[in-house]
């Protein structure tokens, strides 16, 4: 609310008569600042500074800071900021203002759609923030708690494949190598085709079905380090603890 602060005026003698200073008609002693406005009063003799909100003093010349005079002025958790003749209610990440100017409501980042749960991730919202959950084949990084990431089941070596495994996004998938196939029952193990039996051999005369040779037995593979033999074929790794990892032609380690 406006203040209204005054000033008397001397009365002066003039030809005899007494009567009011003209110049004092005119300006507030002191004068009138931030927009504040002068009356004078003939009635009363008096000068008066009419301030505008957020202001006071004889000469309006006082900025109020609302925030300290009135620390409940925004409702938590909105944060009162001073402004000049006026304040602003700030909401922190997670809410928006509400239509009073002094209060905050939860944003709801799950109905709005600016969450970061993608990836087969699952919205739920909380106060001032929000929760995601992962499906099956994803995970939550470390950096972004609000996100779901591919698990590459493949790199990570928790596939089970026997032999031949393909990273999907969200989840992975079993193959086998020529010349064998998918066992019936267990979809990531691999049975050995015996092409004689078959007749898909395309032999002349006669037909000889082999099974696995183990490679790691010769020359260790041709690995630098560790070798892994596996059903109709055979790879190498490297002591990750150590600091190594395996070089882009299968075998070294740098």
């Amino acid at each position: 609310m406006s203040e209204i602060h005054t000033v008397k005026v001397m009365d002066v003698v003039v030809a005899g008569i007494v009567g009011v200073d003209v110049d004092a008609q005119k300006v507030c002693d002191p004068e009138c600042s931030n927009g504040g406005e002068c009356y004078y009063d003939a009635g009363l003799k008096i000068n008066k500074c009419l301030c505008p909100s957020g202001y006071r003093g004889d000469g309006c010349q006082e900025e109020i800071n609302e925030c300290i005079e009135n620390p409940n002025i925004c409702q938590s958790p909105a944060v009162c900021h001073n402004t000049n003749g006026s304040y602003r209610c700030d909401c922190p990440k997670g809410y928006t203002l509400a239509y009073d100017g002094r209060s905050c409501i939860d944003r709801d980042e799950c109905a709005d759609g600016s969450h970061k749960c993608v990836l087969a991730g699952n919205c739920e919202n909380i106060k001032g923030s929000y929760i995601c959950h992962c499906g099956r084949g994803y995970r939550i990084p470390e950096w972004d708690p609000k996100r779901c990431v591919d698990i590459d089941e493949c790199e990570e070596r928790l596939h089970g494949c026997q032999q031949n495994c393909t990273n999907k996004i969200g989840y992975y998938r079993c193959s086998c190598y020529e010349g064998y196939t998918k066992n019936i029952i267990n979809l990531r193990k691999c049975d050995d085709i015996n092409e004689c039996e078959r007749g898909t051999d395309n032999c002349a005369q006669r037909c000889e079905n082999t099974l696995d040779v183990n490679e790691c037995l010769t020359n260790n593979g041709g690995c630098e380090q560790a070798c892994h033999n596996t059903i109709g074929r055979h790879y190498c790794s490297c002591d990750r603890e150590a600091g190594y990892g395996l070089s882009s032609n299968g075998f070294n380690c740098e």
